[in-house]
């Protein structure tokens, strides 16, 4: 199954082919989002209504299709392990991607992102780039 990153959706909403192409391979059903990216997400049409009127039934069907999994007690104790382990390395990465990874470590997801550089860092976790097609 696969966690889609905030970045991954947004490709999706400007018509990535790669994106598409990865997404119509896989049933929805395979497909998640987690409750950061939504809010992620949210926050930017927020502040761009003229996104939000481009983006914003598109978004919603996303949603409405893919699998949500949310930022719960037990994703909120990995998140910590992860941003402990990665400043002791000194090599921290974002609080939305840190709760991101941790979800996807949490269900044993394969998350979708372009932010390989970040999430490669998280150990156990496995990431792709769907941007180009394959």
């Amino acid at each position: 199954m696969y966690l889609l990153d905030t970045n991954t959706v947004s490709d999706y909403l400007r018509g990535n082919k790669g994106i598409l192409a990865n997404l119509k391979k896989h049933h929805h059903s395979q497909v998640a989002i987690s409750s950061i990216t939504k809010y992620e997400l949210f926050y930017g049409l927020l502040k761009n209504p003229q996104a939000h009127q481009k983006y914003g039934d598109q978004v919603r069907l996303l949603f409405n299709q893919a699998q949500e999994l949310v930022f719960d007690s037990e994703s909120a104790l990995i998140a910590a392990e992860i941003k402990d382990y990665l400043i002791k390395k000194g090599e921290s990465i974002g609080d939305c991607d840190t709760m991101i990874a941790a979800i996807g470590l949490q269900h044993d997801l394969v998350v979708v992102t372009n932010n390989i550089k970040h999430f490669q860092r998280v150990k156990d976790l496995v990431v792709i780039n769907w941007r180009s097609e394959s």
